[in-house]
């Protein structure tokens, strides 16, 4: 792209300096002629040379300094191009594109239909790009590059560009809505066909929107407008589907932006409510952490589950705050228990895909826990196996990090789809939690029974506790403790409840001895072995 601008920009500058530097010259040659009175040229002659060298310069300066901001704009957008690509490419940026499809759909004033198109990708759940890990960024915005380019060769009523947000601008003059629709399909067709050879790449999904460019439409609004629709639930969307834009499509937008304004506010008012479910210790029957769950209690719309609120979070980047809202939440709760001296507990928290690449959570953990003076050791921190699957390297690095300040670590949702064992081999995870899709069976199905004590029995050969997430039954609990599973998360032992019911259920329960309650509800020292022997 602009690595030869940017070389072309240095040649007109370097130019313009040396022009620059001849008219200053002149401007103070004429000066001392016209002080000293030199007959040689008239004093009317000199003084118009004067000027009009003065003016020159001025202009020139104005010129260098255009220059200079323009090969500066240069520079950063090839930096970013760098970043989503993984070597320089010659694409059009959205205001070049802009431009350029404003001056060709001036020429076709026939009867042809003028549309816009845009193509962005996601990952599962409806995952920003931004979250991937940088080669896998690389990859898919190359093997997308190639297919546009490669569907377009010698279709010169096509155009394309690249946005700041990394989607993909098409325009063109076709005959019908038909035809421009077959070439977005065929790109995505193309894109998938790719991305199925290439089993190695997370799984990512092609969104596209299309708009009929109306008579007053301006370009920006058109391109804004297939944005929308590209956009339009895109979480129940399959990978190639396009949508054309409607006017009712903006009311989603506008509740999207609502939806964003409502969590800044729900942040700042507390409208979010931690619940607290419980973990029972299989070996020393007892409830001995809980699990942190995020509620909403909105103020127009009653409370909410994370399923209403969470995916639109992440996609928006609010998660972030949302995440460090709950952990602090967590660590006044901690502060709380052991100011009145209710038994201590080791809660986890979990963390979404955006905030692990947040460069500052390391300081925002080591910065509140010393706020609060939380004991580390109280804290446990979840990722998803999805998570840690796709980048080991990086989510290794971060969990050596936690566990330097003292945390805990565990991996969530084990074996929904993401297993990777070489991933929980190598990266220093303490617990292992068994998705609830192992455990609904397990009483009826023996296959279910024997695969869930071979998983027990090879996460304890990694030294690593294992705790089963959905127990319903006593049933279910009995075969797992049977084949000496370390804890239990379910809603036999107890469902999420709200801070209060929580301390209430920990001072009085159906399933504690009134010995060893006592003993955790004043306080006393019990033992919670963790991993490698550990004693919390």
């Amino acid at each position: 792209m602009s690595n030869k601008k940017i070389d072309t920009l240095r040649t007109l500058i370097l130019i313009a300096f040396i022009v620059l530097g001849l008219l200053v010259a002149g401007v103070v040659l004429c000066a001392i002629a016209l002080i000293r009175g030199n007959n040689f040229f008239s004093n009317t002659s000199l003084a118009i040379i004067f000027l009009t060298c003065y003016v020159l310069s001025v202009a020139d300066l104005v010129l260098v300094n255009q220059l200079f901001a323009r090969r500066e704009a240069l520079f950063r957008r090839q930096i970013w191009i760098d970043g989503i690509f993984d070597s320089d490419v010659e694409i059009w940026g959205d205001e070049t594109f802009e431009h350029e499809m404003a001056k060709r759909f001036r020429k076709n004033r026939d009867d042809s239909l003028k549309m816009t198109g845009i193509l962005y990708m996601h990952g599962f759940n409806n995952q920003p790009l931004t979250t991937f890990r940088q080669v896998d960024i690389f990859s898919l915005n190359e093997i997308t590059l190639n297919v546009i380019q490669t569907t377009l060769t010698n279709k010169e009523n096509w155009i394309y560009g690249l946005n700041r947000q990394n989607h993909f601008l098409f325009g063109a003059t076709v005959k019908s809505k038909d035809e421009f629709f077959g070439v977005l399909q065929n790109i995505a067709d193309s894109i998938n066909v790719e991305l199925s050879r290439r089993p190695s790449l997370p799984m990512a999904f092609v969104m596209l929107g299309a708009n009929i460019v109306e008579e007053n439409e301006s370009i920006y609004e058109a391109i804004e407008h297939a944005s929308v629709a590209a956009r339009y639930d895109a979480g129940m969307r399959l990978s190639g589907d396009i949508k054309l834009f409607d006017p009712h499509m903006l009311e989603s937008r506008a509740f999207e932006r609502e939806q964003s304004l409502e969590i800044d506010e729900a942040i700042e008012k507390k409208q979010f409510l931690i619940y607290y479910q419980a973990k029972w210790n299989l070996r020393e029957n007892h409830y001995y952490g809980a699990e942190a769950l995020i509620r909403w209690r909105h103020p127009r719309r009653g409370y909410l589950p994370p399923s209403a609120f969470i995916p639109y979070a992440e996609a928006s980047g609010k998660i972030v705050d949302i995440d460090h809202y709950v952990f602090e939440t967590v660590c006044q709760d901690l502060a709380r228990w052991k100011k009145e001296r209710r038994r201590s507990l080791i809660v986890s928290v979990n963390l979404s895909r955006r905030t692990v690449y947040d460069p500052g959570l390391i300081n925002f953990f080591a910065e509140t826990i010393k706020k609060y003076d939380i004991d580390p050791k109280t804290i446990e921190i979840e990722l998803t196996e999805s998570l840690a699957a796709q980048d080991t390297s990086f989510i290794g690095f971060v969990i050596r990090k936690i566990k330097a300040l003292g945390f805990s670590t565990s991996i969530d949702d084990f074996g929904i789809g993401y297993s990777s064992l070489s991933a929980i081999k190598n990266i220093e995870f303490d617990v292992l939690k068994l998705d609830k899709s192992f455990i609904d069976d397990v009483e009826l199905n023996k296959e279910s029974e024997n695969l869930v004590a071979s998983i027990i029995n090879l996460v304890h050969g990694l030294g690593m506790w294992v705790i089963a997430e959905g127990v319903e039954n006593p049933k279910q609990a009995e075969i797992l403790q049977s084949h000496n599973l370390d804890a239990i998360q379910g809603y036999y032992y107890a469902r999420p409840l709200e801070v209060g019911e929580f301390e209430a259920l920990l001072e009085h329960n159906k399933f504690e001895s009134e010995e060893v309650s006592e003993a955790l509800n004043k306080h006393r020292n019990v033992r919670i072995i963790m991993k490698g022997g550990d004693e919390r």
